[in-house]
């Protein structure tokens, strides 16, 4: 799959960045998209990391790395339209920041029986 990244960051948040062939759509949310954590204390990291504002994908990575990622791990588990079930893989290295912590782990969470997707980087402990 070959994104055009410039397109890509013309979606608005909320609006569809991709959709896969089993007619889920991936969601493009802004407040997962990376954070800079240059000059940030590890309280700062942590609040801007934390619940309510949302674990952040790394620095350099791309919203083609977010959807393929998310389409990564729907595809593995056979995702179909009809049901919110959600998912979660662990990669080897970290993917993202999420309270204050590097993570390894992407969770993808849907909606509308199934319709909408989004990923955001989780605590691989928390799983």
């Amino acid at each position: 799959m070959e994104l055009d990244e410039g397109k890509l960051r013309s979606v608005r948040d909320g609006g569809i960045l991709h959709t896969l062939e089993s007619g889920i759509q991936i969601q493009r949310r802004l407040k997962h998209e990376r954070i800079d954590l240059d000059g940030l204390t590890q309280e700062e990291i942590v609040r801007r990391t934390d619940k309510k504002n949302g674990a952040k994908f790394l620095p350099g990575t791309t919203l083609s790395r977010i959807v393929a990622m998310t389409c990564e791990v729907l595809e593995q588990n056979n995702a179909a339209l009809g049901s919110n079930a959600g998912y979660t893989k662990v990669y080897e290295k970290a993917v993202g920041v999420s309270r204050g912590r590097r993570v390894c782990a992407v969770k993808v969470v849907r909606s509308t029986n199934g319709t909408y997707a989004h990923a955001y980087p989780e605590d691989e402990e928390r799983l």
